[in-house]
């Protein structure tokens, strides 16, 4: 079986108000998920420290004044179920969208969670291994990625926006899930304004 069948990443790209992460991160820590710091400490991080860390990312976006600095949002979550430990990956990145006739100094802000779709199975030899199916290997892992995933679609929907290309309004179909609360949010946040983008019905 060839290394690269069943490689790559389920992935969750979304942007929520600070109280419905809140939920997200719960689901998470029920399972006793450990939240590291992607630094060189590693350093780990209770369920407040997290939670405060998305909301100075998150404000720092919607605030109506751009504010001093860069917030980032980054961290290595380790979940243990049915004695078995995977790893996901959840980290604040940006969204490019055009601004005339080049691409917008500043990038709209969400958060993208992941998981390998791949577990690591060693041969018999023991220098060779292959990528198996982590939801055959891992089925409590990979269902718990989905009850996060059903949280996060319950209360957003697909981000879509006008933003001013070379020849006028384009429309913005990103693969990106946001919540109407945190759109209304953001909307009225310093990069939205600076653009002139358009919240599209």
């Amino acid at each position: 079986m060839s290394r690269v069948q069943n490689s790559g990443f389920y992935k969750l790209l979304f942007l929520m108000t600070p109280e419905q992460v809140q939920r997200v991160v719960e689901l998470l820590a029920a399972q006793q998920a450990r939240f590291h710091q992607t630094n060189y400490g590693q350093q780990q991080d209770e369920v407040e420290q997290v939670l405060a860390a998305y909301a100075a990312y998150y404000r720092h976006y919607t605030a109506p004044v751009r504010p001093e600095g860069y917030r980032s949002f980054v961290y290595s979550v380790v979940v243990t179920v049915d004695g078995q430990t995977a790893g996901y990956a959840v980290r604040g990145t940006g969204l490019a969208f055009p601004d005339g006739d080049r691409w917008a100094q500043h990038e709209l802000p969400y958060v993208m969670l992941s998981l390998p779709k791949g577990y690591r199975m060693d041969e018999a030899d023991g220098e060779h291994y292959r990528y198996e199916d982590i939801r055959v290997h891992l089925p409590q892992t990979y269902a718990l990625y989905e009850q996060v995933a059903a949280e996060v679609k319950r209360c957003t929907r697909p981000l879509r926006f006008l933003a001013r290309g070379a020849e006028g309004l384009q429309e913005q179909k990103p693969a990106v899930r946001i919540s109407p609360e945190a759109l209304s949010a953001l909307s009225e946040g310093w990069l939205w304004q600076q653009y002139g983008l358009v919240v599209k019905d």
